[in-house]
């Protein structure tokens, strides 16, 4: 599925995000939102946030995340808050392949113990 954002003076995400984002004349930039996925490759259920949101658990959605879409650069977290890890990203339709803990394994290497799958809490936008 293609993910395309229209700059025409009304900026629009795609249908299936069900927001509109206006574009501020003085700045030319749009709101910042972010999409939301329970399933990976931007399926199931989904909700849009425009807005930080420091405890995902208000809308029962801590721990659900498993792809997302977003018009600007978000920052996800580990834990409400703001705390814990961080992800940093615009767009993601597969979150069990990011990495979201390391470790050194022999030789040196580093081996991904853990991913972002269902593990943000916490979302900002600055």
């Amino acid at each position: 599925m293609k993910l395309l954002v229209a700059v025409l003076g009304l900026c629009s995400l795609p249908s299936i995000f069900g927001a509109q984002l206006r574009v501020n004349s003085s700045t030319g930039k749009g709101d910042c939102c972010v999409a939301v996925f329970e399933d990976i490759n931007y399926q199931g259920g989904s909700r849009v946030f425009c807005s930080n949101e420091e405890d995902l658990t208000r809308h029962n959605w801590n721990d659900k995340i498993s792809s997302f879409f977003s018009n600007c650069e978000v920052f996800m977290y580990e834990d409400v808050k703001g705390v814990g890890e961080e992800l940093v990203a615009t767009a993601k339709t597969d979150l069990r392949n990011d990495c979201f803990r390391n470790k050194k394994a022999r030789g040196g290497s580093t081996v991904c113990t853990d991913n972002w799958n269902d593990k943000i809490s916490s979302i900002y936008f600055d």
